[in-house]
């Protein structure tokens, strides 16, 4: 059995990134890797950019602490059966930890590749997700103004 953990700071608060993070169906719209993302009865399925598929299943979502758990039962990966837990950590009001703890069964000429593989997904994911939350908390606010008030202007 072979173990990954990736952590990752973001500059906005945990119940934003858990937001974003908890939808099965909306991969696609954070991860650089996730062409499309869809919601199934068992979980997700993920279609890659390079036309690939990863099946979970979701085992688990807890809103309270900010976490679910997913079994990986097809993917183009090297691994039998990887199983993870994706949990928010709150640091602060501004700021939170996002961590993926998985465990995976692999031969062993292909654990090192393996385990790069699956570290590497995941952080591309993250840290595309904190850039995107960076540039959605830099964006201008609009306010439309009631149409007497903007004549008046």
């Amino acid at each position: 059995m072979h173990s990954v953990l990736v952590s990752l700071l973001f500059d906005a608060p945990a119940p934003r990134v858990w937001e974003l993070l908890r939808e099965p169906g909306s991969v696609q719209a954070w991860h650089p890797a996730v062409l499309d993302s869809e919601a199934t009865a068992l979980g997700r399925d993920l279609v890659l950019t390079n036309g690939e598929r990863i099946r979970e299943r979701i085992d688990f979502i807890d809103d309270e602490h900010r976490a679910f758990g997913t079994t990986t039962f097809q993917s183009p990966m090297a691994f039998h059966r990887l199983q993870g837990t994706l949990r928010v950590w709150p640091q602060g009001p501004r700021r939170s930890l996002v961590e993926f703890c998985g465990f995976f069964e692999a031969a062993p000429e292909t654990a090192a590749e393996t385990l790069s593989l699956v570290r590497d997904f995941h952080l591309a994911g993250l840290g595309a997700l904190r850039t995107k939350l960076a540039k959605d908390a830099t964006a201008p606010v609009r306010i439309a103004l009631p149409a007497t008030l903007a004549a008046a202007g």
